[in-house]
């Protein structure tokens, strides 16, 4: 039968290494999930080990700024949950999204993410290095998968919430634009104003007095 070498997870947050008798890849995952434990990494005995290339990797830069937009942190957590509940560890999951996602910010944020995993931090850890895309909510959560071993089903329920923060915040840059006209078309169409706005309005400026129609507050009359 086939022996699968491991690193994991535990709990209590600790790394825990050990080989399993498994007659495949999947059966190993489940057995160390069983045991309450987050995969990060498994390989077969026997087989080519995977090496970690450090050529072509992105440079480092400092990443205690780094930014992304939210509707990125949404996919990026969406695809993760789905290639982990597809059974892969958390090093062959972030190896795979660091190639596969394209934008610049998104890869730099991965490969961090994937290095500190390799470097022997909890996924938790490698999430709070980048407090400006990870709020606490967010690494709590995943903190709380580590120790219960239910990671995808943790990032799943950040997917819902993540995307429920996207659309209400969709719906009020909408109502708030929707105001701002509103409110310019009134303040354009309005008598006191129509006569003289018209310069304005039609792409000539009124020669005189025109600090009236620009800075109303700092130039009054």
């Amino acid at each position: 039968m086939p022996q699968f070498s491991y690193r994991a997870r535990n709990p209590q947050g600790d790394l825990v290494e050990g080989v399993l008798d498994c007659p495949d890849r999947a059966v190993a995952i489940r057995q160390i999930e069983l045991q309450h434990c987050v995969p990060i990494r498994i390989e077969m005995l026997g087989a080519e080990p995977k090496v970690v290339r450090s050529g072509g990797a992105l440079p480092e830069a400092p990443t205690q700024n780094l930014k992304i937009p939210h509707g990125q942190l949404l996919i990026f957590t969406e695809q993760l949950a789905h290639l982990l509940q597809a059974g892969m560890t958390l090093d062959e999951a972030l190896s795979i999204l660091e190639k596969r996602l394209k934008q610049p910010r998104v890869q730099q944020m991965t490969h961090t993410l994937h290095q500190a995993l390799i470097d022997g931090r909890s996924f938790s850890q490698a999430l709070s290095l980048l407090p400006r895309i990870f709020p606490p909510l967010y690494v709590n959560l995943v903190a709380a998968g580590e120790a219960s071993g239910a990671m995808p089903q943790i990032l799943l329920r950040l997917v819902k919430h993540l995307a429920q923060a996207k659309e209400l915040r969709d719906r009020v840059q909408q109502a708030f634009g929707a105001n701002w006209r509103r409110a310019s078309i009134a303040y354009a169409d309005s008598p006191a104003n129509s006569s003289r706005d018209h310069g304005l309005l039609v792409g000539r400026r009124p020669r005189s007095d025109w600090r009236n129609y620009w800075f109303p507050r700092l130039c009054p009359r």
